[in-house]
């Protein structure tokens, strides 16, 4: 169903009558108002770290299987610290604790996939052991799509119990379905007046900018190079072409070599101060 900025929010997929009611607390009614509900960070999840590199003191980012989890209550049953051990891709296992963390229990089941944020620190009481404390985590799909994982990734407050991931995936999936006929609405990168933050996000959004391209290898010859362009570009005007990617619903938005040089160009091309503060953003 197409969209409009004027659209109410009970109207979007994956919100519906009840969370509306949770975005109204928040002043969120239309469309509109739930784009401008801004992450209070984003992650990079275009390279997951792996378990074996943690080292104290630092903040990670990383995708793992749940292998078990306990909540221990003390004397009367209340402050239940959760005790959750998960493992990445590699096999590497790392310990997490989750304080006031009952709630946990019944909810993470072994076999799940999650993505942990947090800092890793020195087990105070098995110095030899590093372990996450009270790491932010987010529940994955069986197979996770391009709103979890493969590039910078936003993560928004919960409101109440609608959560960054369902958040996520009701914004993304109410842009494609913004009327085309609105050429005039503005990206989140035209928003700014400043040239930095306008830089910032422009890196950030980079990724789904670049999508799927085709790269060659550095140094080809300029006719060679040319003829590649020229051929690339025959494909996507092919009518069969187009007709198979409308068959599969998938949208064909493409650029020349030439634009891709350039935005790859603009990417790279940051300096350091801002470089650093769009690290930050993705710590």
């Amino acid at each position: 169903m197409t969209q409009t900025l004027a659209t109410e929010v009970r109207m979007i997929k994956g919100v519906g009558p009840q969370r509306a009611e949770l975005l109204a607390k928040r002043g969120i009614y239309t469309l509109e108002d739930l784009l401008t509900y801004l992450p209070f960070r984003y992650e990079d999840r275009i390279h997951f770290s792996n378990i074996k590199d943690i080292q104290p003191n630092g903040t990670y980012t990383i995708r793992a299987r749940v292998m078990s989890g306990q909540a221990i209550r003390g004397m009367y049953g209340r402050n239940a610290i959760y005790h959750l051990l998960v493992q990445d891709e590699a096999g590497a296992s790392l310990p997490c604790k989750f304080f006031h963390g009952g709630y946990l229990e019944g909810r993470l089941k072994p076999g799940q996939w999650l993505i942990l944020h947090g800092k890793a620190e020195v087990d105070k009481l098995r110095p030899a052991r590093i372990e996450m404390v009270n790491p932010q985590i987010e529940l994955c799909s069986e197979e996770m799509d391009s709103t979890e994982v493969g590039r910078i990734v936003p993560i928004y407050e919960a409101i109440g119990t609608f959560g960054s991931r369902a958040i996520r995936r009701a914004i993304y999936g109410a842009v494609q379905h913004i009327d085309p006929n609105m050429p005039d609405v503005p990206t989140v990168i035209e928003l700014s007046n400043d040239p930095e933050v306008r830089q910032i996000f422009a890196n950030l959004v980079s990724n789904d900018e670049v999508g799927r391209s085709l790269f060659t290898t550095p140094n080809v010859p300029p006719a060679r190079l040319a003829l590649l362009r020229s051929a690339f570009q025959k494909m996507l005007a092919d009518p069969d072409f187009r007709a198979e990617a409308q068959r599969l619903n998938l949208p064909l938005v493409s650029r020349t070599g030439e634009e891709m040089q350039q935005l790859v160009r603009d990417t790279l091309d940051v300096p350091a101060t801002t470089l650093a503060k769009i690290r930050e953003l993705v710590r």
